[in-house]
């Protein structure tokens, strides 16, 4: 199983500016400490990798939740990272509005058709690669457009430290995963 779990909160997140993979902001308090339950949560759980977007605050959300836990492979993958956002990087956006995800309009950003398809192929990869479960840390537009073009919806919201997950043929299962419902999975498949 793959969980896809969404970067801890930034202040650009707090603030509602938009982070893409032009900004690379660091968690602030209240993301470590989203990071931290996610670490008690997979305590002591096998992963064949922990891979993570090269974005600062990603790699510090995948170092935390896997401090406890047995990692075989610990590694960045640049198809994990935001998307480029361009004219767009670090403006403000209104608190529910989350239509810049989709917006083909955006001057210098990746379009949300090519972000999908770099998201899905990627997950499909990882699905193949791996036997085991596999931890990936990534970021808002990148799980925002991976389960609204599961959905077909274009009103997702991911929220930080939230966990997608994907089945071994890369297909998604659930979002915004509890807490309490990632405990029952681990539970059930075992902490090996």
């Amino acid at each position: 199983m793959i969980f896809l779990i969404r970067h801890g909160q930034t202040n650009f997140n707090r603030e509602h500016k938009i982070q893409g993979a032009l900004v690379d902001e660091p968690l602030n308090e209240n993301g470590i400490n989203e990071a931290k339950i996610l670490r008690e949560i997979f305590k002591n759980h096998h992963f064949d990798a922990v891979i993570y977007s090269p974005l600062t605050r990603s790699e510090q959300t995948a170092k935390i939740i896997a401090e406890e836990s047995k990692v075989e492979e610990f590694k960045s993958d640049e198809r994990f990272i935001e998307r480029n956002y361009g004219i767009m990087e670090g403006k403000r956006t209104p608190a529910k509005n989350f239509t810049y995800y989709f917006s083909e309009d955006i001057e210098g950003a990746e379009s949300p058709k090519d972000l999908y398809k770099r998201i899905s192929e990627a997950l499909a990869d990882v699905a193949q690669s791996y036997d085991g479960d596999v931890l990936i840390v990534s970021h808002g537009g990148i799980t925002g457009s991976y389960v609204s073009n599961q959905l077909g919806r274009k009103d997702i919201k991911i929220d930080n430290g939230s966990c997608i997950l994907v089945d071994k043929d890369g297909q998604m299962l659930d979002y915004n995963v509890s807490k309490d419902r990632i405990k029952e999975i681990l539970d059930n498949i075992g902490r090996k």
